[in-house]
């Protein structure tokens, strides 16, 4: 071996050159490859056997397979996506729908528009139930005169109605200086013709008859007069929410026209017979207010605020009675409460109404010989203007009665306020005429009702 820089030999201990001192670097033996690795064959391993032939493969346990691994299944990962899928339909549906749903409708729509459309979908209804509730306190003085006179009124119903088979039920109670009135009614269409059977005194006698205009329309159904009252109110504006019972609603804030009140009277029944022309004279507007539930989007409530007209009734009629005094005489009017309350409920869910038998029955005829012996009670009137009167006296509490006796003797009492005063007479019939105490009146009995006809009026009484 060679030093690799002087070139002196170097003997194969030798780890530094002993002529130049250069450390010796000896090259790293090669590994042999694998390929020309020489195996020394053992005889007995050997692929040939010594006869040539080659060995028998030892029995050896055959290793198992390794099972094959399992594919993760996404079974969870695609209930998870369709679950997120479904929950973001539904949320896009919300967020779709949602203005649309009462609440916001009555938002959107104008005011004018929300209140039709409310009445509208009131008018659908099959079946409904409405509470009235109207109440008056109001005083009348003469100061010179030393006069005051105290005027409370209240009229508390509820009114069943049944569109899908046209009937009706009404009952409650009317009070008016201190005298209270109850009042029942049932209604039905039959034949295309619209029938009231009303009684005062808890249904010992009842009284039959078509239905006209002339009814008090808030009497026989408030829900459709308040339907009526409500289509005409005006000046409209949206004021907040409010609930009601078990409604949520929506509040609006209006005014009924007094000239729509003089209309209202042609439309659903005059309200001070012959004289709605002159009492509702320069009425002012009323304040009305109208709920609707954000739920269906129905009418549920409606008051209207009656002080000013009232009080303006109440100085036409003193204007009236006074004549032409009037403007001499110093009036003090003070209408403390004025206010009618009507409130819906029940939609399609008022039971059915079940009208008496006795109430539809007609009087029975009594025969002419001995029809008018007897006692007899004032029932009401032939036309409107009586019926009205009439209606007034019993709701004041007065009541009129004649007894006709078989000897031709009788009385008639005027009863007010728990006290009677009665009066004798002695008559006879004369020529269909009742002649009292020598003044006649002429007189019929129809279907058990006994008509008495005067110059002024003509009263209907009917036999205890």
């Amino acid at each position: 071996m060679l030093c690799s820089k002087c070139g002196a030999p170097l003997n194969d201990s030798d780890k530094f050159c002993t002529a130049c001192g250069t450390k010796v670097e000896r090259p790293t033996a090669p590994m042999p490859d694998a390929a020309e690795e020489t195996i020394p064959e053992d005889p007995e391993t050997s692929p040939l056997a010594p006869d040539g032939e080659a060995p028998a493969e030892p029995d050896m346990p055959t290793p198992e397979p390794e099972p094959a691994p399992k594919k993760k299944s996404h079974t969870a990962l695609w209930i998870v996506l369709i679950c997120t899928a479904l929950l973001a339909a539904a949320a896009s549906a919300l967020l779709i729908w949602r203005p649309w749903s009462w609440k916001n409708r009555l938002k959107m729509m104008k005011p004018e528009e929300a209140v039709l459309s409310a009445l509208s979908r009131s008018q659908s209804l099959d079946s409904v139930h409405a509470d009235l509730n109207e109440t008056v306190s109001a005083s009348i003085g003469v100061p010179a005169a030393g006069f005051s006179q105290k005027m409370d009124i209240a009229i508390v119903i509820g009114a069943d109605s049944h569109m899908d088979t046209g009937t009706g039920k009404t009952e409650g109670y009317m009070e008016y200086l201190g005298q209270k009135q109850d009042i029942l009614s049932y209604a039905e269409m039959i034949d295309g013709e619209g029938w009231t059977y009303t009684t005062n005194n808890g249904g010992k006698t009842w009284k039959r008859e078509k239905q006209t205009n002339a009814e008090n329309p808030f009497l026989n159904n408030p829900a459709q007069a308040m339907e009526l009252w409500t289509k005409h109110a005006k000046n409209l504006e949206r004021t907040g929410t409010e609930t009601i019972g078990e409604y949520d609603t929506t509040v609006f804030c209006g005014t009924l026209s007094g000239e729509f009140l003089k209309d209202a009277a042609g439309m659903t029944g005059t309200l001070f017979g012959d004289m709605d022309e002159v009492l509702l004279k320069e009425v002012a507007d009323l304040p009305i207010k109208i709920w609707i539930d954000n739920g269906s989007g129905r009418l549920v409530r409606m008051t209207l605020d009656m002080r000013d007209m009232m009080k303006k009734v109440l100085e036409n009629a003193m204007a009236e009675s006074l004549g032409g005094m009037s403007g001499s005489v110093e009036l003090t009017i003070d209408v403390e409460t004025a206010l009618l309350d009507c409130t819906m409920s029940q939609f399609n869910a008022v039971p059915e109404i079940v009208i008496p038998e006795e109430a539809r029955k007609k009087p029975a005829s009594a025969d002419a010989g001995d029809s008018l012996v007897g006692t007899w009670t004032l029932y009401g009137g032939e036309d409107d203007e009586t019926q009205q009167y009439v209606d007034l006296m019993l709701g004041m509490g007065m009541d009129m009665v004649f007894v006709f006796n078989e000897d031709g003797t009788g009385s008639m009492s005027m009863t007010f306020n728990g006290e009677s005063e009665s009066n004798d007479f002695t008559y006879t019939v004369e020529n269909g005429e009742i002649v009292i105490d020598g003044d006649g009146a002429p007189y019929r009995i129809e279907d058990g009702l006994l008509h008495i006809i005067t110059d002024e009026t003509s009263l209907i009484f009917i036999r205890q």
